[in-house]
């Protein structure tokens, strides 16, 4: 007791000290604490608005968000399909028409249904020949394909006593171009290839667009003409041994189709055609 009554200031200012250290410390400790959350929240608040744990995290709540996002966005368009089928069926019905576009040259094939004349006054094409394509839609393209072309006037040589007097030396033995493998450009007709070919060859060739008919007649060739050899006389081309009933201009060719122009002096009946 003596001992503590006479150190007792001693003690005080001790214990006063030993209380101020203890504090001190606690702040210091608090302070850095609170520093830290305070620089935590404030990276976390510039990466992403959801408080993360560690980069990798970050990444993965990203990837989840696109994720989500997504499966949200195809679910919305499958509600929009349920709930608006005629929006669906307008635009299948519009990739359609665009798909037509991009093959304006695109060939029908006659299903044997068509009845009466078109506009242009052609009867129904058989069952599996090809229709006609009009003028105004064919269009030409740069891709290319191979046909075959010959031009003959052999009948003429049955007829020579009916033949226009001055003409013999145009129809020689009847070949005025062989069987020949020639270029044609996707999109072109039977008239285009045999103008081309022609003009190439130096061969006499006369021609007149119909307009009723909507397409080219070919009046001569080789200086052989309609009526040159009897009141029945004149050119037609077949296709594949086919005569069509609409004229070359109108016939849109394929690839490896082969292309006779052929001198008829019965009509075509001499030929083999079927004329109504």
């Amino acid at each position: 007791m003596y001992f503590f009554k006479r150190n007792w200031k001693n003690l005080t200012v001790f214990a006063l000290c030993v209380i101020c250290l203890v504090l001190w410390i606690c702040t210091i400790r608090t302070g850095s604490v609170e520093q830290t959350q305070r620089v935590s929240r404030s990276v976390a608040g510039m990466e992403t608005p959801m408080p993360a744990v560690s980069g990798s995290a970050v990444f993965n709540n990203t990837d989840s968000d696109a994720a989500t996002g997504s499966s949200v966005s195809e679910n919305e368009t499958d509600k929009n399909k349920e709930k608006n089928p005629e929006k669906v069926k307008q635009k299948n019905s519009k990739d359609k028409n665009d798909k037509s576009k991009e093959e304006p040259n695109k060939r029908k094939v006659s299903d044997g249904t068509r009845k009466g004349k078109d506009k242009y006054e052609t009867d129904p094409v058989p069952t599996g020949k090809p229709e006609p394509v009009n003028e105004e839609d064919q269009t030409v393209s740069k891709d290319w394909f191979y046909v075959y072309l010959s031009i003959d006037c052999k009948m003429i040589l049955d007829h020579m006593d009916d033949l226009t007097e001055g003409l013999e030396k145009y129809v020689g033995d009847g070949t005025i171009l062989k069987r020949t493998k020639v270029k044609c450009y996707k999109g072109e007709s039977v008239w285009d290839v045999l103008l081309r070919e022609c003009k190439a060859r130096g061969i006499n060739l006369e021609s007149e667009y119909t307009a009723v008919y909507g397409s080219v007649y070919v009046e001569a060739i080789n200086n052989l003409g309609e009526f040159d050899c009897g009141e029945l006389s004149g050119w037609c081309y077949c296709v594949d041994d086919w005569y069509p009933n609409y004229g070359a201009s109108r016939y849109v060719l394929k690839e490896s189709e082969e292309i006779k122009w052929r001198y008829t002096c019965d009509l075509g009946r001499d030929l083999g055609a079927n004329v109504s």
